[in-house]
Formats: structure tokens, sequence, C-alpha cells
């Protein structure tokens, strides 16, 4: 059984300095309602469950099976992809956020992982100790050659960095005119969307360093689905976004008029649900990006396992 320390934590990290290197939009925001985050927010289609279970976790598993892995599902929110991954017969897994409503949430549905204080720049575990970092709907928060550097030192050679995101999928027109209507206050906060996520894979003195610790270029794969939703579902999901979650209630008001107006043109077309509510079919993108860590020929003494901190703290590991 695997276990985990603060002890292997890159130099100058701190579990007390964890809160400061997080975005400010993001830290107020999610931390804001972290409720209607779990209540609103949609899960990952199975298509890529699906894939990633074939194409990365199952290969790395190789010649043995995943129960020989260890995970970590960093910047975990409220456990949204956690919950996926569970039954996929991973051997341990483990979670990182920076939110304490965040983690108190994740704590109510995934019960029996272990949640740690963490970020992209501070993970508290040791060197070359995981074989898969998951990083769903959160990249973009800590998009940086040092987060990149972090990961690099926690993953065990040829190890793998997977990022996931939802996107509303505005080629459709209502939903172009729904981001529209909302995305106006994101106050210059880095979403994925604008693509600034990209910067240290292709900006010349950036790639140069994450080139040395990572294959490049990435693979990346994207997924279209729709879900179901409510108009209150829909009006929930834009309250669930951290720029969003810090307007003034009289913000939000005026925000909410322009999208019931937006819900009530005749191009959204709405059906019977299986309740008394009509539902329309909001349609997503599910992006996928995925990349190595170049091997090495030589493990850190600690690689083989997480030193003991679940035990110190009196929490339980995960295990299948």
């Amino acid at each position: 059984m695997i276990s985990i320390s603060t002890s292997g934590m890159a130099e100058g990290h701190s579990q007390q300095s964890m809160a400061s290197e997080v975005h400010p939009l993001a830290a107020s925001g999610f931390n804001a309602d972290q409720r209607i985050y779990e209540s609103a927010r949609p899960s990952y289609p199975a298509a890529v469950l699906k894939m990633v279970k074939e194409e990365i976790v199952v290969p790395l598993g190789n010649p043995t099976t995943a129960s020989s892995l260890s995970v970590l599902d960093l910047a975990a929110g409220t456990g949204k992809w956690t919950r996926l991954i569970l039954p996929l017969g991973i051997g341990q897994i483990v979670a990182v956020e920076p939110s304490p409503g965040m983690r108190r949430e994740f704590q109510l549905v995934c019960p029996n992982v272990t949640i740690l204080d963490g970020s992209g720049t501070a993970i508290p575990l040791p060197d070359a100790s995981v074989d898969v970092i998951f990083i769903a709907q959160a990249f973009h928060w800590f998009a940086n050659v040092d987060a990149l550097t972090e990961m690099h030192r926690v993953l065990k050679p040829e190890g793998t960095v997977v990022m996931i995101w939802n996107l509303e999928d505005m080629r459709t027109s209502w939903v172009a005119r729904l981001r529209g209507a909302y995305e106006k206050h994101e106050a210059g906060s880095p979403q994925y969307r604008l693509g600034l996520w990209r910067r240290p894979f292709v900006e010349p003195d950036m790639a140069k360093v994450v080139s040395k610790m990572f294959h490049l270029p990435f693979h990346e794969r994207q997924v279209s689905h729709s879900v179901s939703n409510t108009k209150d579902d829909v009006w929930q999901r834009v309250l669930s976004k951290s720029y969003v979650a810090v307007l003034s209630a009289e913000q939000k008001e005026e925000l909410k008029k322009e999208v019931d107006h937006i819900l009530s043109a005749e191009d959204v077309h709405w059906d019977n649900g299986e309740g008394t509510e009509k539902v329309v079919q909001y349609p997503y993108t599910t992006d996928v990006v995925w990349f190595k860590k170049l091997s090495s020929d030589v493990l850190p003494q600690n690689a083989s396992a997480f030193t003991p901190f679940f035990y110190e703290k009196g929490f339980e590991p995960y295990v299948t």
C-alpha cells in the first residue's frame, strides 16, 4: 500500500503558502458556493471515459493491470472527474484541491478518496510518485512552467498528464448568444476558451523548458455531446462560473433577465422531459489533451511509494 507525505514537496512550498498561489478569481469564485458548482456543472461523456481507459489507463498498467497505478486528480474540485475513474480498477487515487469549500463538497461525494490541500505549483506528494495526473476543468488557471515543473517532479518517468475540459458549444447560435451574455463578466481571467493555457507549449522560451520535461507535441481529441437541461439548470450552470459567482445581487439579476430572454427565443427548442418541466439539449464539446513525462534512467529513492502522511493525519487512501 502506498502512502503520502508533504516532505517531498518542491523546495520553498508549504501548506500555508498554497492559497496565495491560486488565481484570486478562482479562489473567491469557486469558494463562494461550491454546492452550485457540484449540482450544476455537467459530468463528462462516456466516450471520453472509454478513451481514457483504453488509451491511457490500461496501457500504462500493462503488463500488469491498472491496479498497479497510482493516480493524482489535481485541482479536483468537487470530484466530478474523480467519481468517474473510481470504477476503472486503478490501484490508488489521491486528490489535491486548494479550495476548502470544494474539498468539503468532494468529501461528501467521494468519502473514500483522500483529498489534500494543494495547488498546481505546490503538490503535497513526493518526487516520482504517481503514474497519471488528471486535471479536469482546471489547468487554464495555472498554465505556467512552474506548474508543469511541479507535475514533472511528482510524475514517474513516462508518467502521463491528462487534461480535460467541458465547454458549451457555441456552434449552436443560442449557445453563442448565451455565452456572450455571461462571458462579458470574465474580468480578464484566463478562461479555457481563450487558449492561453497553450502558451507554455508553443511560446518559444517556455516551450524550450517544457520540451525538456515532456514529450511534445501533446495529443489532443474532442468529443461532442449534449446534456438535457431545464431553464433553471441552464441558469444554475451560469451561476457556477467563478466570475459570475462574485457578481453583486443586482448584477446577477440583470444577467438572469438577459439569460431568460435568450432562452425564450424561437431557435431554442424545448421538449417535454421526464418530469413536468421542458428541457433543451445543451450542446457541449469535451476536449482531452495528454502528454508523457520524458523517461529517466534513475528514479529518486522515494519513487517507489508515497511516504506516510495518510496515517499521521488519520486518513485512509482509496484502494480498489
